[in-house]
């Protein structure tokens, strides 16, 4: 095992260990703001797995119930304009 040359983090083994399940999750979930990969971890105690799981059922459900006003918008009477 190779050992990172970069100081540690200043939480110590913690903050590594939360690092990492960051790292893990923005990448199995292709989601790139830290922010969201934050509070999936968060709610799910900082299992990457949990956070996943949770995140993929997020994505499942707005599928399943897309917003009635995105389509409007695509049928040009949406924002701004009277509908005739």
């Amino acid at each position: 095992i190779t050992h990172s040359l970069s100081p540690r983090p200043p939480g110590g083994e913690e903050a590594e260990r939360r690092a990492r399940a960051l790292r893990r999750w923005m990448l199995r979930c292709r989601v790139h703001e830290y922010d969201v990969a934050a509070l999936y971890l968060a709610n799910a105690a900082w299992d990457p797995e949990a956070a996943v799981v949770a995140y993929l059922a997020d994505k499942a459900w707005e599928r399943a119930h897309p917003v009635e006003e995105a389509r409007r918008g695509r049928r040009g009477w949406g924002l701004g304009r009277v509908r005739s």
